[in-house]
């Protein structure tokens, strides 16, 4: 009997150290291949690179898909295990939301959005049916949510699945909404620091990252400077030191424009560039120097 409880209390403790640790959605770098099949199985391609601040928070901008104008946001709150929306529109305020709760336990509901989703925008209330332990990739458990929707001829689906450190198994904006691969369709890959995280390759060849680190190295100095981040006009560079020249790098790589302003200043027009997320490289003497990102919209 003293065995018996001695076991008890030791797997109570283990399901309380198990309980105490959270998996982080987001990361530097985030990337979700998002599949469809109709006629094939093509698959659509988002991420999270850039961050950019809106009042006091920290955000990850959304970007690639069907996310174009990038006004789509996430944040997360990694002791509250909670992940945030924000829809910033063309007129009026910027609206959040809480997207995840991954504090909840079963029996708790949650209300829940799919904003600039092909599913149903507001769904209503979804109830937590359980929790399972189930492996990733890397061969490690993580927790399986599995909610139900409280209304599903409301709702549009009857259940919902959602996934520690990866989000929902439809798109990252859809928390309640069902995969279903011949229908809208389900997350087949996603990457975190260019790592394959979660991968789903039932209906694809395999996984592969579309958009990888450019590999630049990092600022080893704090005296450049780049404002603003999202512009759809111009960016300036200030630095403490002459510049001898400034390469401006599209996400993929292409190089768009090389200057040599070899001045403290440099002002650079954006306006005709193509939408989307550039690197800025500065370059003094032998060594190169990745400074930050802006975004063109």
């Amino acid at each position: 009997m003293v065995n018996g409880i001695k076991l008890l209390i030791v797997l109570l403790v283990i399901g309380r150290q198990v309980n105490a640790q959270y998996t982080p959605l987001l990361d530097n770098h985030n990337e979700w291949q998002f599949t469809t099949c109709y006629f094939g199985c093509p698959s659509d391609t988002y991420f999270a690179v850039d961050d950019t601040i809106v009042g006091s928070y920290s955000y990850k901008i959304l970007e690639g898909f069907h996310f174009i104008n990038r006004n789509v946001l996430l944040r997360e709150e990694i002791e509250n295990r909670k992940v945030y929306l924000m829809v910033i529109p063309d007129f009026g305020s910027p609206k959040e939301v809480l997207l995840y709760d991954f504090s909840m336990e079963a029996g708790d509901s949650i209300e829940l959005f799919n904003y600039v989703t092909p599913y149903v925008n507001e769904p209503g209330y979804f109830t937590l049916d359980s929790i399972q332990l189930a492996p990733l990739v890397d061969g490690s458990d993580y927790r399986h949510f599995y909610l139900s929707a409280n209304m599903p001829a409301f709702a549009g689906t009857t259940n919902a699945i959602w996934i520690e450190g990866v989000g929902s198994r439809t798109m990252i904006n859809a928390p309640g909404s069902y995969p279903d691969i011949n229908n809208v369709g389900q997350l087949s890959c996603f990457f975190k620091n260019t790592e394959l995280f979660y991968a789903n390759t039932d209906s694809i060849p395999g996984c592969t990252i579309e958009y990888p680190e450019l590999g630049l190295p990092e600022t080893l100095e704090t005296n450049y400077r780049i404002f603003p981040t999202i512009s759809n006009d111009k960016v300036t560079i200030e630095s403490d030191a002459k510049m001898d020249d400034v390469q401006v790098i599209r996400i993929d790589g292409r190089i768009v424009r090389t200057f040599t302003p070899n001045h403290h200043m440099l002002e650079i027009q954006v306006s005709s560039y193509p939408n989307g997320m550039y690197y800025v490289v500065v370059n003094q003497g032998q060594q190169s120097q990745y400074r930050m990102k802006f975004i063109k919209q």
